[in-house]
């Protein structure tokens, strides 16, 4: 059996600093644990910033000059780091509004649907206008809202036929063959 040497957790205080224009106060609801925590917490990579944490779901509580699509209030789910602590800050490419606070908003695939409309933005040498997603589920629609919120008229076009209502919600296309 191998042997694996975990460190120990300790709690602390620590500032905050000063909201910047391009962040969110968040204060935190529930937090997942992601596979990269547990080796983090294995020895097995650098733990950034010395805390754990970057799957969470919250409630926004305070916003910089620059947020225009959250408000105080709004459900978040987010997968910026520091998401152990009661409070962090969050910024708008790597946060998605939820519909209501529950836990099941925390997975793994809602942090993924985030970072796959991000890195589709930035990977992009052309500006992108238009976006098939293949399969209407939760995962894809909030891969779809984000790129709607980076790029407002962008056209996206899905294939399936569930989940009608989220996806007018943004209005999107169904595509069939």
């Amino acid at each position: 059996f191998p042997v694996t040497i975990c460190r120990e957790i300790d709690e602390y205080d620590f500032d905050l600093g000063a909201i910047r224009s391009n962040q969110m106060l968040i204060k935190t609801k529930y937090t997942g644990i992601c596979r990269s925590d547990i080796d983090q917490y294995a020895g097995k990579i650098e733990i950034p910033y010395g805390c754990f944490g970057h799957e969470s779901v919250g409630e926004v509580v305070a916003v910089g000059s620059d947020i225009t699509e959250f408000r105080v209030g709004d459900y978040v789910a987010s997968r910026d780091d520091l998401a152990y602590s009661p409070y962090f800050y969050a910024t708008e490419i790597n946060t998605a509004k939820i519909p209501e606070l529950h836990p099941r908003y925390i997975t793994e695939p809602v942090a993924c649907s985030v970072n796959i409309a991000h890195q589709m933005l930035f990977a992009s040498k052309e500006n992108i206008q238009k976006v098939l997603i293949v399969g209407p589920g939760f995962v894809a629609n909030l891969t779809a809202q984000c790129l709607r919120y980076k790029i407002p008229n962008i056209e996206i076009h899905v294939i399936g036929t569930h989940n009608v209502t989220e996806w007018n919600l943004i209005d999107a296309k169904f595509v069939t063959f």
